[in-house]
C-alpha cells in the first residue's frame, strides 16, 4: 500500500522545483522595488513638518501613524498645533485648552472600534483580537507622563474607525451604516469623535 504522505511530499517538492525560477525572478524584482519605495518614503518624511519638529529617526510605519498625518496636514492648513512627543513610549499628544488628546491606544494595529450588544460595551478590534475599549484606554492613560496629568485625557478618533454595532466579536465588515447603527450616543465620555483629525482645530488658528 502506497504511503499518501510521501506522495503529497513528492508533489510539493516537484511544485517547488517548477516554481523556483518564478520565485527567484519575483525576489530579484521586488528587492529593488522595495528599496525604491523605502527611499521615496524616507525622502517624504525628511521633508515633512513632523520631522522638522521632532527629528525622529525614520521608519516606514511612522508615515501611517495618526499624529504624523495630523501634524503635517495641520501645518499645511496654517495651524501651529501644540503636539508633544513622549520619548518614553513614543506616543504623540495634542495639547488643546484643558485637554490632552491621544491619537492612539497603547494596543497596536487597531482595526476598528464598535459597540457589542453581546458585551454591552464598546470593543476594540486589534490584530484579530477583541477587547474592552475602556480597559485599553485605562492602560493607555497609565502611560501618560505626569507632566501632562494636569489636563483631561481624551481619545481622539476619526469617524471611519467606528464600525456598526454587532452582537458578536467576529464577522465585522466596514459598511456605510447609518448613524443609528453605530451607537454613537453610547460612546464613552473620554472619546472625542471627528470626521478627520484636523477638525479638532477648527477655529483655533
Amino acid at each position: 500500500m502506497k504511503n499518501p504522505k510521501k506522495h503529497i511530499n513528492a508533489l510539493f517538492l516537484l511544485a517547488m522545483v517548477l516554481l523556483s525560477p518564478l520565485l527567484l525572478l519575483a525576489t530579484i524584482f521586488y528587492i529593488p522595488y522595495g528599496l525604491h519605495q523605502n527611499l521615496k518614503a524616507k525622502k517624504q518624511y525628511l521633508a515633512s513638518p513632523y520631522y522638522q519638529k521632532f527629528g525622529l529617526r525614520f521608519h516606514p510605519r511612522l508615515l501611517q501613524q495618526p499624529a504624523y498625518r495630523f501634524y503635517n496636514d495641520a501645518v499645511a492648513a496654517g495651524y501651529d498645533p501644540l503636539l508633544v512627543h513622549q520619548a518614553s513610549n513614543g506616543a504623540d499628544y495634542l495639547l488643546l485648552e484643558n485637554s490632552v488628546y491621544v491619537f492612539q491606544l497603547q494596543t497596536e494595529d487597531v482595526q476598528a472600534i464598535y459597540y457589542a450588544d453581546e458585551h454591552g460595551e464598546w470593543r476594540v478590534l486589534a490584530d484579530g483580537d477583541c477587547g474592552s475599549l475602556t480597559e485599553e484606554w485605562e492602560k493607555t492613560v497609565e502611560g501618560i507622563e505626569t507632566a501632562l496629568s494636569g489636563k483631561t485625557p481624551r481619545l481622539l478618533l476619526e469617524r471611519w474607525m467606528i464600525w456598526p454595532r454587532d452582537s458578536e466579536d467576529s464577522g465585522h465588515k466596514e459598511t456605510d451604516a447609518g448613524e443609528g447603527d453605530l451607537a454613537l450616543e453610547l460612546l464613552p465620555p473620554f472619546v472625542t469623535l471627528v470626521e478627520q483629525y484636523l477638525d479638532i482645530l477648527g477655529g483655533t488658528v
